[in-house]
């Protein structure tokens, strides 16, 4: 049974993949599950998430790489290219009208 911390937070898409670029794809493992996380967690979350294999030494190499990147930080009023994809990834995963919907239930 596969850790919960591996639980894609999206459902895997042929859509999504295509247009992720390997780093692209370590980068949000990275995000969501953290940048201590092993090798194997990532690699894990990201074949669970994007359907598609990341060789280990590629992940060592772009986690090493975002340890020293410095985060990208968001304002309240910023909106980053990470939020208009996963906007995108759930219209396409559950329709307009149900984003909708559950936008202005969470606003409440």
């Amino acid at each position: 049974m596969a850790s919960p911390v591996l639980k894609p937070f999206i459902e895997p898409t042929g859509e999504i993949s295509r247009h992720l670029s390997k780093e692209e794809m370590v980068k949000r493992a990275l995000s969501v599950i953290g940048p201590s996380a092993k090798i194997a967690e990532l690699r894990d979350w990201i074949e669970m998430t994007f359907g598609g294999t990341i060789s280990s030494g590629y992940i060592h190499e772009m986690r090493k790489r975002h340890r020293v990147a410095a985060p990208v930080t968001a304002t309240k009023s910023t909106i980053l290219v990470e939020d208009i994809v996963l906007t995108k990834e759930l219209i396409t995963r559950v329709g307009v009208t149900e984003l909708h919907l559950l936008i202005d239930t969470l606003s409440k």
